[in-house]
Parts: structure tokens; C-alpha cells; sequence
């Protein structure tokens, strides 16, 4: 790396200061609290006027309300993951054998999406939408979601309406459509044999096939009513023996790519046991 000298023969600085943030939010400050600070040297041919000085501060005034709503805008997106994370995990807390299984799903999905190569916007999307998949079990009865032992092919018909119940409830709030399909899709196979719609290959989207991958990879890996967990490797084996049939073959590399190179935080505590 190459160093370059100059000699400072003018400067004129404005602080950033984080007044219109105040503003915005009601809160009450005598000074607003300095977020950085612009910087202009060595004015060409000149020397800087108070005129260059009152641009400055425009200049600087513009700046600083742009960086004080980002700020504000990225404190409104973490609060609404919060109250996100807070939804599911009461929805997870019914079933003492999935609590846990929402955020464990939305972490998989993620480093799988990140693996994939997908841009942050689609990797937001997916993050949400497969925090949110099992929102539906909402609207089926405790009695089946908290039972122990196998259910009943009643009761399992009761449990496959989740997937249309959650993408309806969902549906009514408009900025969440990008996400409808990792709730609708995350059973559904690529043969057809999923459910609640039976689609198959393309119509099923790669943010469905994601999410599929990864809600399945969770539920084999942890204790069930019926069985014990299974471990990795097992699970990866299954995975694999029906990749291009039921999952994703790009989304099931990708995880076994993540889990050889021991990069995802999301597999620490899997099980050892068979």
C-alpha cells in the first residue's frame, strides 16, 4: 500500500449530530449527540468563507438526518425480528419437543441461502419467512400438537392444515408476501407427494425447497415423542438418498458442504446418539 502526503492549507468541519433523529423520535435533548463529523480541506485556489461554511452545514445537516434514519430504520428492523422471534417461540413453547425449532430452522435456512450464494435482500426474506413457517400450528388444537406418542391419521390431517392456516394469517399483512412461500411450501415435495397443495419440481420455490431442507434436518436431528434424535450423519445420509426426489439437491449439498466444514453455529449441540 502506497502513502500520500499533503499539506493541509485550509479546513473547515461540521459535526454530524443526531438532532432530527431527536426529532423523529419525540425524544427531548438540549444537544444533539454527535454520530461523526465532514470534513472539507484545501479549497482550490481559495480560501473557505462563511458562505462555503453554510453549505457545509446543509451539507452536513442532510447527512446526518440520511444516517440518523438508517439508524432508526435498522433499531425498527431488529425490534420487529424481536417480537418475530417472541410469536414463535410461544408457538414452539406448546410442544415441549419443538420449542426452540423455529429459530433453529431460520438459522439453518439462512447459512444454507448464504451457501447458495443468495443477495441480502432474498436472504431477509427467507430469514423471516422461515422464522415464520410453522405459524399455522397456531390454529390446531393443543391437544394434538402436545400429544405424546404418534398421532392418529385424524389427527395428522388436523396437523397438515398448519401450512394453509399460517400463509392465510400471514397473507392479510401485505409487506410479509415475499415470505409467503417458506410457510406454504416448507412440506411440500418436489414428486408431489407433500401436502397441503401436492405441487411439485418448479412450481415449488427455491425459497420452499429451503426451508423444506432445513425444517426436516431439524425435526430428524432433535427428540421426538415417537423416537430419539438422529445423528448428523444419519440425517444427512436421508437427506441425500432423497435428493432430487422429494428435496432440493443444491439445498441439501449446501448444508452437508456447512456441517463438513463445521461452519454453522446451528450444529453444535446436535446429538451423537443413533
Amino acid at each position: 500500500m502506497s502513502a500520500t502526503y499533503f499539506t493541509t492549507q485550509s479546513a473547515l468541519s461540521i459535526p454530524l449530530t443526531g438532532a432530527h433523529l431527536d426529532a423523529v423520535t419525540k425524544q427531548s435533548k438540549k444537544d444533539g449527540h454527535v454520530i461523526g463529523g465532514l470534513l472539507a480541506i484545501n479549497k482550490r485556489g481559495a480560501n473557505f468563507t462563511p458562505q462555503d461554511a453554510q453549505l457545509l452545514e446543509v451539507l452536513a445537516s442532510q447527512t446526518s438526518t440520511f444516517l440518523c434514519i438508517a439508524e432508526l430504520y435498522e433499531q425498527s428492523n431488529d425490534l420487529f425480528l424481536d417480537v418475530l422471534k417472541t410469536l414463535v417461540a410461544f408457538i414452539d413453547a406448546k410442544d415441549p419437543y419443538t420449542q426452540g425449532h423455529s429459530l433453529r430452522v431460520s438459522n439453518i435456512s439462512v447459512d444454507i441461502a448464504q451457501e447458495l450464494g443468495f443477495d441480502q435482500e432474498a436472504i431477509n426474506d427467507i430469514q423471516i419467512g422461515s422464522l415464520l413457517h410453522d405459524v399455522g400450528k397456531i390454529g390446531i388444537p393443543d391437544h394434538i400438537l402436545m400429544k405424546k406418542g404418534r398421532l392418529t391419521p385424524k389427527e395428522f390431517e388436523e396437523v397438515k392444515k398448519h401450512p394453509g392456516i399460517g400463509s392465510n394469517l400471514i397473507g392479510q399483512v401485505r409487506v410479509l408476501n415475499n415470505v409467503l412461500p417458506a410457510i406454504a411450501e416448507h412440506h411440500e415435495r418436489l414428486n408431489g407427494s407433500g401436502y397441503p397443495l401436492g405441487i411439485s419440481k418448479d412450481q415449488i420455490s427455491m425459497m420452499g425447497r429451503i426451508v423444506a431442507v432445513a425444517d426436516v434436518f431439524d425435526a430428524m436431528s432433535t427428540d421426538r415423542p415417537y423416537r430419539e434424535a438422529i445423528c448428523t450423519q444419519k440425517v444427512l445420509d436421508n437427506l441425500h438418498r432423497n435428493a432430487g426426489i422429494l428435496y432440493d439437491v443444491d439445498c441439501i449439498d449446501a448444508l452437508d458442504r456447512m456441517i463438513q466444514r463445521k461452519e454453522i453455529l446451528s450444529f453444535s449441540d446436535r446429538p451423537t446418539h443413533t
